[in-house]
């Protein structure tokens, strides 16, 4: 608080001294040649105030989520920015200062005062524009705690995913389920564990092509299990036909009793048509917290820890994904899994926070084969970790660039290298 007063303070005072000290000192017509300057204050002032917000906004939202790092790194990019800008039109400003007084109509009167005050405003005009940004910016910093700091990008409804709020959790139950995705490999096993473990019913979002919807499922249950569960269908279980591109296919629920909705349902190919993973990954998303905003059900959105993205070499170290962030600085716009599934996330955020939707995101790791019988996904051949597996056992090979620095020096010293 004092830096911004004291900043604010200074930018005030300091043309009323001037004027006070010239009206004094000298003439009227050196009075009235401040007056002739002072537009080319209020150009710099816009440059100062543009890169004051629109640092100072971008600093908070790194700071809210608790990564110093970015926010350092935007205040640097900010400074330098705003030095350079700053600098460049000075610099214009002198070299055309006689076309320039005559466009802010200095008279003959004042012009030997006009350009002489505009000459010296120049030379300094660096550390005016400099401290009035950073009035802004300090506006905008508030300590960064992730508790105190403005929600950046949504990321409010994330900071209470830390071992400090821990004693808060409590066990709600699930209730009856509405569950997409089910005859995917975690949809399937997320559908075995409710009808195992609980006696809620389950509606089962599945779409149809050749076969049936229920056919499909009660396929995808023996080829996993063995096991179909007949006797369940029509009791716990049921299948409607659908999927959650197209928001139509809600209305064949509006008898449907549930109140969490399970989301599994999800494109994973890492190399398809972007408009094609976006309706799934994203639009279907959109339509699934509209759906629970107008039934008031919980929604619990299946993520990815791949919306980590990638960072430069350089930062791995120091941009680290936790609970409770989202925009680390990451890039994901290179992978559109990626890139659809950190948007959804966006968008859940989004809702939790401006309409007050009751969710929760889980983001899961590389799915890889069931532990007890080695079981993987039926199309697991369009799975990326796999197809990379077995591309190393092929060719009898593994990257470097994918190995800890501590595994290299093992492998280095196993083989003898200095």
């Amino acid at each position: 608080m004092i830096p911004t007063v004291v900043g604010l303070a200074f930018g005030q005072f300091a043309p009323l001294v001037d004027s006070l000290c010239i009206s004094k000192i000298l003439e009227e017509d050196a009075l009235s040649a401040m007056s002739t300057v002072n537009p080319v204050y209020y150009l710099f002032n816009i440059v100062a105030v543009l890169g004051g917000i629109g640092g100072g906004i971008g600093i908070a939202k790194s700071m809210g989520t608790g990564n110093k790092y970015q926010g350092g790194r935007i205040f640097t990019k900010v400074m330098i920015f705003l030095t350079a800008a700053t600098a460049v039109l000075s610099v214009l400003c002198l070299i055309f200062i006689d076309p320039l007084l005559k466009i802010l109509c200095a008279t003959e009167r004042n012009y030997g005062y006009a350009r002489d005050y505009l000459a010296v405003l120049l030379m300094g005009m660096v550390f005016y524009v400099l401290n009035n940004a950073l009035v802004y910016i300090l506006m905008d910093d508030n300590d960064a705690d992730p508790k105190n700091t403005v929600k950046a990008d949504r990321i409010g409804s994330l900071s209470h995913n830390t071992n400090e709020y821990l004693d808060e959790l409590k066990r709600e139950p699930l209730g009856n389920v509405l569950l997409t995705g089910a005859t995917g490999f975690l949809g399937i096993h997320v559908l075995r564990e409710l009808i195992e473990n609980t006696d809620e019913k389950v509606y089962c979002l599945v779409h149809s092509g050749k076969v049936k919807a229920e056919h499909r499922l009660k396929d995808m249950l023996y080829y996993y299990f063995e096991t179909t569960y007949d006797e369940l269908f029509g009791e716990r279980l049921f299948v409607v036909e659908g999927d959650i591109t197209h928001p139509e296919t809600f209305d064949s629920l509006s008898d449907a009793e549930y109140s969490t909705v399970i989301n599994c349902a999800a494109c994973v190919k890492h190399f398809a048509d972007i408009e094609y993973l976006k309706s799934i990954n994203y639009k279907g998303v959109e339509n699934l917290t509209e759906l629970c905003l107008k039934t008031g059900s919980r929604l619990i959105h299946i993520s990815t820890v791949s919306v980590a993205g990638s960072v430069e070499e350089e930062n791995k170290d120091k941009m680290v994904l936790r609970e409770d962030m989202l925009d680390i600085g990451q890039e994901v716009e290179d992978n559109g899994y990626v890139y659809t599934k950190y948007l959804a996330e966006k968008h859940v955020l989004k809702c939790i926070e401006e309409k007050n939707l009751d969710a929760k995101i889980i983001r899961v790791g590389n799915l890889s084969s069931r532990v007890r019988d080695g079981e993987f996904q039926v199309n697991f051949r369009t799975n990326a970790f796999m197809n990379s597996l077995k591309a190393y056992a092929v060719l009898g090979c593994f990257p470097i660039s994918s190995m800890s620095e501590k595994k290299i020096c093992l492998i280095l010293m196993r083989l003898h290298v200095p």
